[in-house]
Parts: structure tokens; C-alpha cells; sequence
């Protein structure tokens, strides 16, 4: 089933689904390949239009900026108002295999991810500015408009505002979060853990691993590649994903209602990872030792304090059956030890 388009039946839902071989390395040359599998199992979009790729484009926009906080209206409209025959030349680079409107949009986007990073390091960060700006409203965007340039800050007064109101939103809920967890965190750390999350999920567009340094040719074609593969898919209609590894089995755990792993599910904190869900009937829930807001210290051998949340998804994760030591800390409590086995679990 790997690195095919394969097709999932939800009930009267058809999801395609593209779940590449791990094995190899996603690429730009793959790109028309891949979506010729989706053509190909699709009932009524069997080739490159000019509505897909108009479509692409917004699905490149808003997989990035869903809340219009990051892009300027001047910046996008470029991209969301090309005519029809800027759009069939499009459809032609679509079958030379040429990328470059993506490219020059994710030029744009980097420049901007750069723009409102210096910002957050000189705006006023106090509890007080906080609380006043969480109260205050962000732009509704309908889903019918997500293409329209207008729903997009006009200019950098207003991208700043509405960049502070969702910083300070993200704050709030960081801080709810933890609360829920029955675990205390103060304002500095819950304003550095949204910061330290939100310049992870902004350095997949620069290009940057976790230490700020440049990845790989590569990893950056394949970063790239993965974005373009995504806009063009979520184009074709509103079940059609291309899914990486992760949320490939992510899909097929919620079809084939089991869970396969340990039982827990962890969410990131700035350097910490603290428990957030465990599986009923898991080897966690068992063990009966865990509990939620548990911090995970270490997996295995390897301590968590320096890895990412995928990292620490990745050590989780293995074969059904083998087993594996984590540790954890609660409170101002000695670290734990629990050894527990990878099974399925019904859920």
C-alpha cells in the first residue's frame, strides 16, 4: 500500500489518501507522478485545470496563514488574482514540471515569517497587554473566501495587531492547557513555550532544523515538495490529503478503530513533554501509574529535553510487542520508571 494512492471509504465519504514509501525520499520529479494517482482514482478530476491550480494556490496560502496573521493582502494578491491565461500557463509548468509560482510564493512567506519575528522580539510582552489583547478580534474568514485577497491585513500596522491578538490567544490557551493538566506555568514560560512552537512549525518554510541551522538539499526539496503535494491534492476536492508516513497511520488507526503503541499521547510545552491523553485498555492505562500532566523525561536511553515532539512520536512508536523504559517526573517528585510493552489496542 505504501507509496500508491490508495482509497478509504468513511461511510459515504471517499478519502484519498497518498501515503508515500518511507523508503524514499519525496522529490519535485514525484510531484506529477503522484498526482497522476490521485487523477486516476478520482471520479470526476482526471487532469491538471486551471481551477486546481487556481485552488492550489489558495491551499498553498492557507496551509501556511489559515488565520491571515503572517501575509498582507499585497503580498498574496499576486497569487489569488491571476486571469485565465496566467492560470493555463500554470497548467503547462504543472506537466513540464515546473514549481516555480510555489517557489516564489514560499520566498513570500519566508519573508515574512522573518518580518514578524523581529517583531515579536521588540513588541511589549507583559501579562496586562496580553489580557487586553485576547479580548480583542480577530477578522472571521469564511471558508468561501479564503481566496480573497481582502480578507488579509492591508498593511503592517494592522498584520502587527492582528499577529499580537493570536500570540495572545495562543498564551491564553497554553496557559488553559496546563491548568487542565493540573500543572502550573507562569506567564514567561507559557509566552516562550508558543514562541518556541510557533518558530517550529515556522522553520519547515525557512528551512531550518530545530538548532536554527540549514537543512539539507534534501530535506529542503522534500519539505517543499510535501507543501506543493498538499495544496494540489486539497484542490481537487474537500476529502482528497496527501498524507506523510505519520498521518498515514494516524488515518488507518481511526478506519480500523485500533490504537497501536503504548497508550499515551504527549503535547509539547516548550522543552517539555507532558501527558495528554492515554489510551483505554493500553499497556499505560494498565500500568495504572501514569497520569495526566506527567512529564516525560526520557525513552529508552535517550532524554526528551532536546528533541522535538515528532522525535519523541518517532521513539514512541515500534513493532508490536517489543517493549520500552520511560521515565517521568510529576510535580517536584523523584523521576519514575515504566516499562511498557507496544500492543493494539481497541478503541
Amino acid at each position: 500500500m505504501l507509496g500508491r494512492a490508495v482509497i478509504f471509504c468513511l461511510f459515504p465519504l471517499l478519502v484519498f489518501a497518498a501515503i508515500r514509501d518511507t523508503s524514499r525520499h519525496l522529490a519535485l520529479p514525484s510531484i506529477r507522478s503522484e498526482m497522476q494517482k490521485f487523477f486516476s482514482e478520482h471520479v470526476t478530476q482526471k487532469k491538471m485545470t486551471p481551477e486546481i491550480a487556481s485552488r492550489a494556490l489558495v491551499h498553498f496560502i492557507n496551509q501556511f496563514d489559515p488565520e491571515h496573521v503572517y501575509l498582507l493582502a499585497d503580498e498574496v494578491e499576486p497569487f489569488l488574482t491571476m486571469n485565465r491565461a496566467a492560470l493555463g500557463r500554470l497548467v503547462e509548468a504543472f506537466e513540464n514540471e515546473d514549481y516555480s509560482v510555489f517557489s516564489r510564493l514560499n520566498t513570500q512567506i519566508q519573508e515574512a515569517i522573518r518580518k514578524l519575528r523581529y517583531f515579536r522580539r521588540t513588541m511589549v510582552v507583559d501579562i496586562a497587554t496580553f489580557r487586553e489583547l485576547s479580548n480583542q478580534v480577530l477578522p472571521e474568514i469564511a471558508e468561501s473566501a479564503q481566496g480573497d485577497a481582502v480578507t488579509f491585513a492591508k498593511n503592517e500596522i494592522e498584520l502587527q495587531r492582528r499577529h499580537s491578538i493570536y500570540l495572545a490567544r495562543l498564551v491564553g490557551k497554553e496557559l488553559e492547557s496546563y491548568k487542565a493538566l493540573n500543572r502550573s506555568l507562569s506567564f514567561t514560560d507559557a509566552v516562550r513555550n508558543v514562541v518556541l512552537e510557533l518558530e517550529a512549525f515556522e522553520n519547515a518554510y525557512l528551512y531550518l532544523n530545530k538548532e536554527g541551522k540549514p537543512l539539507d538539499e534534501t530535506e529542503k526539496e522534500q519539505l517543499f515538495t510535501l507543501h506543493i503535494l498538499k495544496a494540489l491534492t486539497a484542490s481537487l476536492d474537500v476529502h482528497s490529503e496527501f498524507f506523510d508516513p505519520k498521518e498515514a497511520q494516524n488515518l488507518r488507526m481511526r478506519l480500523e478503530k485500533k490504537y497501536e503503541g503504548v497508550g499515551i499521547s504527549v503535547e509539547a510545552g516548550g522543552n517539555a513533554f507532558l501527558v495528554s491523553a492515554i489510551v483505554k485498555g493500553s499497556s499505560a492505562d494498565i500500568s495504572g501509574k501514569i497520569t495526566l500532566g506527567d512529564e516525560l523525561i526520557s525513552i529508552g536511553q535517550t532524554k526528551t529535553k532536546s528533541l522535538t515532539l515528532q522525535e519523541v512520536e518517532s521513539l514512541l512508536a515500534g513493532e508490536v510487542g517489543s517493549y520500552v523504559d520511560l521515565g517521568f517526573k510529576r510535580g517536584g517528585q523523584a523521576v519514575y520508571h515504566v516499562v511498557l510493552e507496544r500492543r493494539h489496542t481497541d478503541i
